[in-house]
Formats: structure tokens, sequence, C-alpha cells
């Protein structure tokens, strides 16, 4: 729960530096939903993108390989002067 509320703190901090520095927002509208914008990042994004940056840590520990699987191009290609290939 205290990194739930640090988070929440550094990214409030950061939107009133912001908004002290710049004044970029005229209405109390765009305040307000930056703030929403910014409870919600800290409660499910954070932790997921924390999730995936565990399992490229371990999967990088126990040299586990990952897998992309087959890339297909489907783009054609031009030539230079403009003639398709």
């Amino acid at each position: 729960m205290l990194v739930i509320g640090l988070g929440l703190l550094l990214s409030c901090v950061a939107l009133l530096l912001e908004e002290l520095s710049y004044r970029i927002y005229r209405r109390p509208s765009d305040l307000l939903k930056l703030f929403l914008a910014l409870v919600v990042e800290n409660f499910g994004y954070r932790q997921l993108n924390n999730y995936w940056r565990l399992l490229g840590l371990l999967r990088w520990l126990f040299r586990t390989e990952s897998k992309w699987g087959v890339m297909k191009r489907n783009a054609k290609r031009i030539s230079v002067i403009g003639e398709e290939k």
C-alpha cells in the first residue's frame, strides 16, 4: 500500500509542478481528467508493467529463450523510379 501511496504522491507533485510552471490547462475539467488518469495509472498499469519487468528479469536470469514467432512481410517494395517490384 505504501508503494501505491508513493506513486500517487509523486504523480500529484508532478502534475502540480507542471501546472505551476506552464499553465497549459485552462479549464478545471482538464485538470480533473488529468487527476483521474493519474489515479487510474497507479492502480493497474504500474503493477502490470512491474509484472512484465519481473518476467523479463526472470527470463534473463534463467536464460529462458523468448520466441516472437514467424514474422511475415506484407509491404510491397517500390524502386527508386516508383515502379513496383
